[in-house]
């Protein structure tokens, strides 16, 4: 598979997710995929 997100850009979203987590006591999970025609035929149609 592709890879989306560079290593040295998740390295980035790591330290700044951890930078958010900890003083907030929250846990966030993140997922990226890839855009397709679908997703933007389906914002469109929802407007």
């Amino acid at each position: 598979m592709k890879q989306i997100v560079s290593d040295q850009d998740c390295m980035h979203l790591d330290e700044r997710v951890a930078e958010t987590e900890e003083p907030t006591g929250t846990r966030i999970v993140l997922s990226v995929i890839q855009r397709s025609k679908v997703d933007a035929e389906l914002r469109r149609k929802s407007t």
